[in-house]
């Protein structure tokens, strides 16, 4: 059994693949399609080594596949058992040596990511709205549930099993004990790392003087920024676990 025949029976078991022979000067160049779009995902071929710039001119096997970025393309080719793709030298197609100097969970990978840059793209039928809510891990709840309500004025509410969420406008913040007590969660939950803007009614001045009356220092600000829908007014401060929070104001639209 030869890695050409497990990449045949491969692409047979996973995509439903029959390889297609069109050249009958070429007897083993292997064609792998796609059903749908019958574009190609993967062709091998049976060449020279000398005309892959190796030693000896025994033939050898080798598997043209196309992948998304031509960044990784270029890495890949400065490794042993890849090159710049032969007979198929567009895009971002590259060739792969059957000869063993890859595992074949190696190539299975390159085969996968070839079939899917070459399928046939579906019409996208939805998008994002809105942020919903976010979830941040903190040290203490009850701290930081003070802060939330006392300094930025959000509502404070408990749901099913003990969730803990901040409420403000149509948002809400989930809070997480460190390391988080909820799952899912993030792969690597730690408290003092989020950085987090909130848009203010009202006059940024106003903000920034009640904010200082509460004994909460003010980092840096008032200062011009840019936001999602253009110029506005930021201050920034800290919560008790370090986050940073950038309170804004957008300036006025004029009529």
């Amino acid at each position: 059994m030869t890695l050409r025949d497990d990449v045949l029976r491969y692409v047979h078991d996973t995509y439903k693949t029959k390889p297609e022979f069109l050249w009958r000067r070429f007897p083993h160049y292997a064609v792998l399609r796609h059903a749908d779009n019958r574009k190609w995902y993967g062709l091998i071929m049976d060449v020279s080594r000398e005309k892959l710039g190796l030693q000896g001119k025994e033939r050898v096997d080798i598997l043209n596949v196309k992948l998304s970025d031509p960044t990784y393309a270029d890495v890949l080719i400065r490794q042993d058992g890849y090159f710049k793709g032969y007979h198929i030298s567009r895009g971002n197609w590259i060739s792969v040596l059957l000869d063993g100097t890859l595992a074949m969970k190696e190539i299975q990978s390159l085969i996968d990511e070839s079939f899917i840059v070459t399928s046939k793209r579906r019409k996208k039928t939805w998008k994002l709205n809105r942020v919903d809510h976010i979830a941040i891990t903190v040290r203490n709840i009850d701290t930081s549930v003070d802060f939330y309500t006392r300094i930025l004025g959000m509502e404070h509410e408990v749901g099913a099993g003990g969730r803990h969420a901040l409420r403000f406008g149509q948002q809400k913040i989930n809070l997480h004990s460190y390391k988080g007590e909820f799952q899912p969660a993030a792969k690597n939950p730690e408290y003092g790392s989020q950085d987090l803007c909130f848009i203010i009614d009202g006059a940024i001045e106003s903000v920034k003087e009640e904010i200082a009356s509460k004994g909460i220092e003010i980092i840096e600000g008032i200062v011009d920024r840019h936001g999602a829908l253009g110029p506005m007014k930021s201050l920034y401060l800290r919560d008790p676990d370090g986050n940073l929070i950038e309170l804004a104001e957008y300036g006025k639209k004029k009529k």
